[in-house]
């Protein structure tokens, strides 16, 4: 039998993410260790939730044995589910794998009751598949189940993402993305926000059962989890508290806090609220969000960057932010990402919106590789004149805008910049003025797709804002759409607003 082994993110992190979510109708099975090591007491079990694990002295490995059992190679064997069981694969290049006391040679399928020895002599697990009420995931308390996914999903990987984050902080030294985190600043802001949006949710959940479950305590290690079966928070666009604004071009510039996300796979839902803490024992995990800035046109769209909207598609975003990084790995997974914001204007309009509304171009995403894996639906590693986003609203005024103009500006054209760098300008969840920056036009036309500036005196926060021309009698007109600054020098990168069609 060939060995056709090869370790996936789909056997790990996204088995683990169904185990967790869903569980109903997913078969497990349990490991008894027959033997006393540093990890684990002789007739300790351990319930596998995932469709791989590897089995050896490797830290990387789900099932691990100390440094004294030096007959147990690093990856010594893997158990990879196969159709509706299982099959041990030999790994190991020289330690043999044993099965019920014969030699496996390359892979062979497990039954209820195997006996597994790794090496002549080595260390042996039962392998034992549940049976009956008790045979599927989802009879595993939710805790347990968190503990699992740690353990067994994510600890092969958690090397390779330190790694790989500190390889984005280097690689992107040339240029970064705007965005503020919006979990420790306008706290009173995002309160605020918080409770209109937990508020809107609970009204839209009518069963009491579910109301009772959101309210408890859970346990420490997976106190940010909310599951809300059938409620999506935010799916619909709502129009909070509509207030009429002047025509100041300045009352068009909203606001935009991230509030909660849901994460959907297989039919199950959790939310996740601003702020809170994912703590799955060694691994810490703060969900976050961002500070950001958009602006309504004259024809109802609401506009910003795409990177204030999904931001873990963007390897400048998620570099600094595991929280972000594990929305990658889940959207890579199937799972549906949903993002839940709140918009609000100087006159005082607020309005809410979550991603999946947004339309925007996903056309330049691609894999990107983390550790050995190739990891789909990354994103994209840089700006380009993709990063613009809009949906349409039911809200009448808004911003004239140009495109014809936009792709053809001339040298030396002053355009103005207003937004909320560092959250500046925002009072109150009412009250929000945005602060103004600014810059020269550097190249006449378009630079590789982009309006490129010089002088370019906006910062974080701004992403997103509208790049305002003032002709000469006055009056403003959106050209772009701000997108990201260099970090070397003062140069700015503006979306062309003919990219809003």
């Amino acid at each position: 039998m060939a060995n056709n082994y090869k370790k996936t993110v789909t056997g790990t992190i996204g088995a683990g993410m169904r185990s967790v979510f869903g569980g109903s109708g997913r078969k497990y099975y349990i490991l008894e260790h027959k033997v006393s090591s540093q990890y684990h007491r002789a007739g300790e079990t351990q319930e596998i939730i995932v469709d791989q694990i590897e089995i050896g002295r490797d830290s990387r490995c789900q099932v691990r044995f100390d440094e004294s059992f030096s007959t147990v190679s690093r990856r010594h064997a893997a158990i990879v589910k196969s159709g509706d069981g299982w099959k041990l694969v030999q790994l190991s290049t020289t330690n043999k794998t044993f099965l019920n006391g014969v030699p496996v040679e390359k892979e062979w399928y497990l039954q209820n009751g195997d006996e597994i020895q790794l090496s002549v002599n080595g260390p042996k697990l039962g392998f034992i598949v549940p049976q009956g009420n008790k045979s599927t995931v989802n009879t595993i308390g939710l805790s347990r189940r968190l503990s699992l996914f740690r353990q067994q999903a994510l600890r092969p990987y958690k090397t390779a993402m330190t790694i790989l984050s500190i390889l984005l902080i280097l690689a992107i030294a040339a240029g970064t993305f705007f965005i503020v985190r919006g979990n420790k600043e306008n706290k009173e802001l995002k309160k605020s926000l918080i409770e209109d949006s937990i508020a809107a949710h609970q009204r839209m959940d009518s069963m009491s059962n579910q109301m009772d479950i959101m309210k408890q305590k859970f346990e420490a290690d997976i106190k940010a989890l909310r599951r809300r079966p059938g409620d999506n928070p935010g799916k619909k666009q709502e129009t909070i508290t509509p207030v009429q604004g002047s025509e100041e071009y300045t009352s068009w510039v909203y606001y935009i806090q991230t509030v909660g996300y849901t994460i959907e796979l297989d039919g199950e839902e959790a939310y996740f609220e601003l702020g809170e803490t994912v703590d799955y024992n060694d691994i810490s995990v703060e969900v976050d969000g961002w500070i950001a800035t958009g602006f309504l046109l004259n024809n109802g769209k609401l506009v910003t960057a795409r990177h204030c909207i999904e931001g873990w598609y963007y390897y400048q975003c998620f570099a600094n932010s595991k929280w972000q990084l594990m929305l990658n790995l889940f959207a890579s997974q199937g799972a549906k990402v949903n993002a839940v914001f709140v918009a609000v204007s100087p006159s005082g309009q607020r309005l809410k919106f979550t991603s999946n509304e947004v339309m925007c171009n996903r056309g330049g995403d691609h894999p990107f590789t983390l550790g050995d894996q190739v990891v789909k639906l990354a994103g994209n590693e840089t700006f380009d004149a993709r990063d613009f986003a809009w949906f349409n609203t039911n809200l009448s005024g808004g911003l004239a805008y140009d495109p014809e103009l936009s792709e053809k500006l001339p040298l030396d054209t002053q355009l103005e910049i207003y937004g909320f760098p560092h959250g500046w300008g925002v009072k109150s969840a009412t009250q929000v003025s945005p602060i103004k920056g600014s810059g020269t036009v550097a190249k006449e036309g378009l630079e590789n797709g982009i309006i490129l500036l010089g002088g370019a005196t906006f910062e974080s926060g701004h992403s997103g804002s509208p790049a305002l021309y003032k002709d000469k009698d006055g009056k403003y007109t959106v050209v772009g759409i701000v997108s990201a600054k260099s970090n070397q020098n003062s140069y700015g990168f503006i979306v062309p607003i003919s990219k809003v069609k």
